[in-house]
Parts: structure tokens; C-alpha cells; sequence
């Protein structure tokens, strides 16, 4: 939703991201630096690919984002709880075993 996305850029612009502590290490391991983060949160060009509602694992919604024109290809995960801190769960490279471009647009398989 549109509304939504310009609000995430506007928080990730305005306010420092928080991180779970996994975050970083799996991050790290995944060679992805806070700076990716950050540029795909604000991003203009960036978009929500999803909301995923809260399960047993994780009891918030969480919410993926991903810019297409991004030079790295990466989803980048978060929860809004702490509001308005956006607080990133993790990020990861596209697994194009459970995504594929439609488009140019990154959909479910």
C-alpha cells in the first residue's frame, strides 16, 4: 500500500534503525552491511513485496521490503513494535527458489 510505504521511508529517514540481534549476524555471514539496509528503507524506488501476519516464531507482523534497483538484491525484514523505530529482523539475498520476476516486479513462486 502506498500510504505505507512512504511512511517506512520516512522513519527509516528520520529515525535510527533499531536491529535484532540475530540481525547483524546473520548479516554479516550474508555480507549484507547496515548501509544496504538503510538505502533500501529509503529508497524511492523501494516497495512493500509483502506483509506477513504473526505466527508462533514471531508474534509481529513482519513486513518485507525490496528495491528493485537496488545493485544488491536483498529483502529486507522488519516489525514496526517499537513505533516509529522500524526494528529489522534480518535481511537476505533473494532465493529465487521461492521468488521469481514477473515484470520486473519479485513475486512468490
Amino acid at each position: 500500500d502506498m500510504d505505507y510505504i512512504s511512511s517506512i521511508r520516512k522513519l527509516a529517514k528520520n529515525t535510527e534503525l533499531l536491529y535484532k540481534a540475530h540481525a547483524f549476524e546473520q548479516m554479516m555471514l550474508r555480507g549484507i552491511e547496515s548501509e544496504d539496509v538503510e538505502n533500501i528503507l529509503t529508497s524511492s524506488t523501494n516497495e512493500i513485496l509483502e506483509i506477513q501476519p504473526p505466527t508462533n516464531k514471531c508474534k509481529d507482523e513482519r513486513i518485507l521490503v525490496y528495491d528493485k534497483n537496488y545493485p544488491k538484491d536483498i529483502i529486507v525484514v522488519s516489525v514496526m513494535t517499537n513505533f516509529p523505530r522500524i526494528e529489522v529482523i534480518t535481511a537476505e539475498f533473494v532465493d529465487y527458489n521461492k521468488w521469481k520476476k514477473v515484470h520486473n516486479k519479485l513475486v512468490r513462486k
